[in-house]
């Protein structure tokens, strides 16, 4: 992993802050933060799952997190995954992301509760576009969490609302263009 911050159950960490950074090339995934009020933004993660495919791209759980203007391009599996509590995601790119794995997400959420998904880009894999690759994934237990204002860009499932409850999805572009008719 490029990037690891956790303790151990008993002990908790908070305030984490990833600014600026640049994390590529990566065996396994290249951000694992386990923390309160994490903050990832403006920075860059990229070729990751390089030996390991089933790794995330970025992983931040714990309430009150904020992901924000990052970029996350070229990985096997999901970009960017989400639990917790209270949480926003917003303005990040993902491109290029489940290259070789199927059932992920551009961000997929794990019972997030009262999270806020906006402004974010998830432009689908230039690889193949035969894998079930999802742009914003509620996955079982989230609820009461928001997704608008997104983009998804050739994307087989723009979104995906898995055992979800009380969820609000609005204002999102989903475009495919490999659907799109040629005019003579």
């Amino acid at each position: 992993i490029g990037l690891r911050a956790e303790r151990g159950r008993e002990m908790s960490l908070s305030g984490v802050w990833i600014r600026n950074c640049v994390i590529e090339n990566c065996g396994a995934g290249g951000v694992y933060v386990r923390a309160s009020k994490a903050i990832l933004e403006e920075s860059l993660v990229r070729r990751v799952g390089l030996t390991y495919p089933a790794a995330l791209a970025a992983s931040v759980a714990g309430g009150g997190a904020r992901i924000s203007h990052n970029e996350i391009k070229c990985c096997p599996y999901t970009a960017l995954l989400s639990d917790g509590e209270g949480s926003v995601f917003e303005y990040n790119r993902m491109e290029d992301f489940m290259r070789e794995l199927n059932d992920g997400a551009a961000i997929y959420a794990f019972a997030a509760k009262g999270t806020v998904y906006r402004g974010n880009v998830a432009i689908g894999s230039r690889r193949s576009r035969s894998h079930l690759a999802h742009g914003y994934y509620l996955d079982e237990r989230s609820e009461g969490s928001v997704v608008e204002g997104n983009l998804a860009v050739d994307v087989r499932w723009p979104t995906h609302n898995h055992m979800s409850k009380d969820c609000t999805i609005r204002d999102n572009i989903f475009l495919d263009r490999a659907s799109e008719t040629k005019l003579s």
